[in-house]
């Protein structure tokens, strides 16, 4: 996850992270050269998500999309990542779409709950609004309250904001093994 917010991160803090990062190998396939890994963050910006292949443990394989802020800036990331015995090309095919549509959903719903939380408080002078949830790609009921279940679907989650108004983002994913 850390390499779909960092490719997407400014040049300066790329540059100053690789600068200062002991890169430590956890499996052949970890990426530990400065430029190799440099190389690997511009891919990343192209094709528009991360992947991770064995570079963390055997048969660990993962995709990941960043989640942009109200700003704009990439602040976190959804990921999809599993044991994997099958070519790392098909995991990807399988999920990646599906991972990067969930992330630009909640990047989409942080920017509308930004904007909406401003002009409700300039509204009634200040305060938070109410825990409100949001479903998008399956994912959970529209509106859940602290009694209501929660159970995750296929690929989907539910975006949401705290009474004390502190922005509150989760993904529920579920899917069979691999």
């Amino acid at each position: 996850m850390g390499k779909a917010v960092l490719a997407f991160s400014p040049r300066e803090e790329v540059e100053a992270y690789v600068a200062r990062t002991q890169f430590t190998r956890f499996t052949e396939k970890t990426i530990c050269d400065r430029a190799m890994f440099l190389k690997e963050l511009e891919a990343i910006r192209e094709r528009g998500y991360a992947v991770m292949n064995e570079e963390m443990a055997a048969h660990l394989v993962g995709v990941a999309a960043p989640v942009f802020n109200k700003e704009g800036y990439p602040r976190y990331a959804v990921s999809v990542a599993g044991l994997c015995f099958r070519p790392v090309e098909a995991f990807v095919a399988e999920v990646c779409d599906d991972v990067v549509q969930t992330a630009r959903e909640i990047s989409e719903f942080l920017a509308t709950r930004a904007q909406w939380r401003t002009s409700r408080n300039r509204a009634i002078g200040k305060g938070n609004p109410p825990l409100t949830e949001r479903r998008f790609a399956g994912g959970v009921p529209e509106k859940a309250g602290a009694d209501s279940p929660r159970k995750a679907e296929p690929l989907g989650g539910v975006c949401g904001g705290t009474p004390e108004g502190q922005e509150s983002v989760s993904c529920l994913i579920s899917r069979t093994p691999l």
